[in-house]
């Protein structure tokens, strides 16, 4: 069994419990491995260079997850090439069952504390998602927001003529 404590995982070196030390080179190998002991250092080492963004503002990992066996039978395998752990539906919440998802960079990029959320007919879901199932232009969109103090949900609803003149699509 491969164990990481939080003790160990705070002194810069952090020791990895496991059955047999053979089995070491072959768990390196594995990209789930790799993103286990990454998401271990930057929310529980202060060293870490991403610890800012994670164990320093509360984001945990549940305990069972400090088994590698358990979080891997909670997440599966990576799917392919290119996902990444990703905190999801909560990208505020821990590392927890429920709250995670293997996810492509597309997928990461919209699940971000600064991302911009409209809320229209009751669903409430990224500007770059609204633009690609309204096809809209995202920097139209973006630039009636930042640049003209629409909201995200006003930004959305509006249509533009020729003349530049907006209104309310119905």
């Amino acid at each position: 069994m491969l164990t990481l404590t939080e003790n160990e995982a705070q002194n810069g070196k952090p020791k990895f419990r496991i059955g047999s030390p053979k089995l070491y080179p072959i768990l390196c190998g594995m990209p789930e491995f790799t993103a286990w002991k990454n998401m271990v250092q930057r929310c529980t080492n202060p060293r870490n260079p991403s610890y800012h963004r994670y164990g320093a503002k509360g984001v945990r990992i549940c305990e069972e997850w400090r088994i590698f066996e358990k979080f891997l039978a909670d997440v599966g395998n990576r799917p392919g090439p290119g996902y990444s752990i990703d905190r999801h539906p909560d990208k505020n919440g821990n590392y927890e069952p429920g709250n995670v998802r293997w996810a492509t960079a597309s997928q990461q990029s919209r699940n971000r504390r600064n991302s911009v959320m409209a809320t229209i007919h009751g669903q409430t879901r990224t500007v770059p998602d609204w633009c690609e199932l309204l096809k809209m232009n995202y920097g139209t969109v973006m630039k009636r927001i930042y640049r003209h103090g629409l909201t995200p949900e006003l930004a959305l609803t509006l249509k533009t003529h020729a003349g530049k003149k907006w209104e309310l699509y119905t």
